[in-house]
């Protein structure tokens, strides 16, 4: 797990589904050091959703269940490290 990838859950909680072009942008528009890159930021999505941190629709990307639990800390990162080498 990256800063990023909590601040990709951590936004996609706070405001719902996005497709990967209006997150980038909202991200971006919150702080000029969270301007991703396309190809950065869809492979910390296909990570988060191996992860089972994020659902895909195949349009959207929404936080899982197992994602709400990160985030309020009833899961820990280093097993979702230990399962998901990157």
């Amino acid at each position: 797990m990256s800063k990023n990838d909590d601040r990709i859950l951590e936004h996609l909680a706070r405001h719902g589904a996005r497709r990967p072009r209006q997150l980038r942008s909202e991200l971006a528009e919150r702080s000029a050091a969270l301007d991703l890159r396309a190809a950065y930021l869809q492979k910390r999505l296909g990570i988060l959703v191996d992860a089972g941190l994020l659902e895909n629709d195949g349009f959207r990307y929404s936080v899982s269940a197992r994602g709400v639990a990160y985030l309020e800390g009833e899961l820990d990162a280093s097993a979702l490290d230990r399962s998901n080498p990157q």
